[in-house]
This record gives C-alpha cells, structure tokens and sequence, in this order.
C-alpha cells in the first residue's frame, strides 16, 4: 500500500482515461496525464468503471507474480495470508495482485472466514467469475461476548467459573460503600459528610 493518502479522480482524469485506453503502447506512456498515479492503480480504476481488458495486447501482459497467485488458487480457495506462504511473495504485493485479478473478474471472493474468535472476517478467494459472497453482519460487543462464553461453558468450564467469579467479585466491588481507613480515623476523625 502506498503511503500517499487517497486522491479523487477528477472528470478530467476519467476522460483522459477513456481516451487512451485502447490507445496504442503501454499505459507507462500515459501516466504524465494521472497526477502520479501508479500503472495499477490507473489499471484497475478503468476496470473498476467499466472499461473492460484493454486491446492492446503490450499493455496487458500479465504480470508474474499474478500467474503465480493463479497457479496457486487453482489448487482450492484461499486467503492472502496462505497465499503469501504458498507462492513466497509478500503479504502486501499478493493483496495488490488479488484487488486487480478480483477486478478483472479472474477471482471472486468464495466466502467470509474468521481464523479467530475476535478477529475480522478475512476473503477467501478462488478463481473464476462468480458472484462474491456477501459480507457477515458485524456482530455487536453484547453478541461477541455471548459467543465467548457460550464456547467456554461448552469447552473449558473451568475458565468459564474463573471468568464469572472474577465478573462477580468486580461487580461486589463496586457496589460497596468505600470505607475510610481505620489509620486515618484515628489521626484525624470520622470524615464529615
């Protein structure tokens, strides 16, 4: 991911796009008119937009690294982080290849999968072009601790009595009226109200 933060594409640019998307020669030639923009990103935003594969067969030759993902995602679905094992290529550059190759309609995210009991769902991708499975609905703190504890009784009813008796000695805690300590009553008397 690059560190500059995200520009909007103006009219302008959007035209210039259209214009010499099926231009001849590599986009490389072209990126003087994209504000600094990279190749990928103009690629991909002509894909996002609807201007399909470019015609030009020198700009579209495929890139390495994306052979290898494919290659890879041809043996079952997958998320990034296992590609990034399987194919030796770096976490980030394997998102940045799956952004284009999702956007080309090469890939399509299989479904939604959580590898921890807090974490995010990640995509599973696979090849094809299919519709993406939809995204799980964010589960609310009250839901997620529910879950929790509903796998401890199941599976560690140990850590689940240890949670509950801590829960409850907090909870006695702080409904106890603070009492003023026996040292300071002596020195100085009962606390005026």
């Amino acid at each position: 991911m690059s560190k500059r933060p995200w520009r909007k594409w103006s009219e302008q640019e959007e035209a210039d796009l259209v214009r010499v998307w099926t231009a001849d020669g590599p986009m490389k030639l072209y990126l003087d008119l994209f504000n600094g923009r990279s190749v990928e990103a103009v690629l991909a935003h002509g894909l996002q937009i609807g201007l399909g594969e470019r015609p030009n067969r020198n700009a579209c030759a495929g890139h390495p690294n994306a052979a290898a993902i494919l290659r890879v995602l041809a043996q079952g679905p997958m998320e990034s982080v296992e590609l990034s094992a399987k194919t030796g290529i770096s976490r980030r550059t394997v998102m940045k290849h799956l952004k284009l190759l999702h956007a080309e309609g090469k890939v399509y995210i299989a479904r939604w999968e959580r590898f921890s009991v807090s974490g995010y769902p990640c995509r599973v991708y696979a090849v094809g072009k299919r519709e993406d499975a939809r995204r799980p609905a964010v589960r609310t703190p009250g839901q997620k601790w529910r879950e929790r504890m509903a796998d401890l009784k199941k599976n560690r009813p140990d850590e689940y009595v240890r949670v509950m008796a801590r829960r409850r000695a907090n909870a006695q805690r702080r409904t106890q009226v603070a009492r003023r300590d026996i040292a300071a009553v002596a020195m100085f008397g009962v606390a005026a109200a």
